[in-house]
């Protein structure tokens, strides 16, 4: 009876690890995850900075004076998911465009690989 008890607690505290929700690094991106490894979100990016000095005194042909500044070339979020192993989805936003979805797919993978 003792052992069977022991046996129980064990497998109701394998069930609560089970819930949990990971976080960590992977490769030097981070990540989201179940326990079950059912759902998983990675998260990266790409930050791209110009600097442009002008010289003292440069005048542009109008006569206004040129100054040094920074230029944002590139401020993306990528996220990429995956759930229950047979649905993929990235979304990339850009922070500096008009556009601001610059990549985003839904990959549903129904059934498995057929061999030609």
């Amino acid at each position: 009876m003792i052992g069977s008890n022991i046996i129980l607690s064990q497998d109701k505290a394998k069930k609560e690890q089970s819930t949990g929700v990971q976080v960590g690094l992977d490769r030097g991106r981070p990540f989201l995850r179940s326990a079950d490894g059912n759902v998983r979100f990675d998260v990266g990016g790409r930050f791209q900075l110009d600097f442009d000095r002008a010289e003292d005194g440069a005048r542009t042909l109008t006569g206004a004076h040129l100054s040094s500044q920074f230029l944002v070339r590139r401020a993306r979020l990528e996220v990429n998911g995956q759930f229950f192993q047979w649905i993929d989805l990235k979304i990339e936003p850009d922070f500096t465009d008009s556009q601001p979805l610059r990549d985003t797919y839904l990959d549903l993978k129904f059934f498995s690989r057929v061999a030609a």
